[in-house]
């Protein structure tokens, strides 16, 4: 296992993901990372590298939702190893990562993204012309 600490996003999705065989989100559980979903969840589950994420609430729910990974309880060492432990097998991994890259393809991406926000504008703009 490396931990190569800061690597800009082209060099890690170049080199670093595509060598990797796990993808980490190790975020502490709390009320700014409970609102958002950073895009290393998703250039990983596209690369179809399994996901190991702590519980924060929105990665938890979609590597459940997708079968993407392991998710382990944040702050939790031993939730962690056992985890982690759950993903050394290679099997298992290729899995996951397969399961990711389909909902990628599927669901979790940029075209999915701009249909549903247009519909949401679309239902916006008609609601205020009713209302005129």
């Amino acid at each position: 296992m490396r931990f190569l600490g800061y690597v800009n996003r082209e060099t890690a999705l170049a080199t670093a993901v595509r060598e990797a065989d796990i993808g980490v989100l190790p975020n502490h559980s709390n009320e700014a990372w409970n609102t958002t979903i950073p895009n290393k969840l998703f250039d990983y589950m596209a690369e179809a590298l399994p996901v190991l994420s702590s519980s924060v609430a929105p990665f938890a729910r979609i590597v459940r939702e997708t079968h993407a990974g392991e998710v382990f309880e944040a702050g939790n060492a031993r939730s962690l190893a056992d985890a982690i432990r759950r993903l050394s097998d290679p099997d298992r991994r290729a899995a996951c990562g397969a399961a990711g890259r389909r909902a990628v393809l599927e669901r979790y991406h940029w075209e999915r993204d701009t249909d549903v926000l247009l519909q949401g504008l679309e239902l916006a703009a008609r609601s205020v012309a009713r209302v005129r």
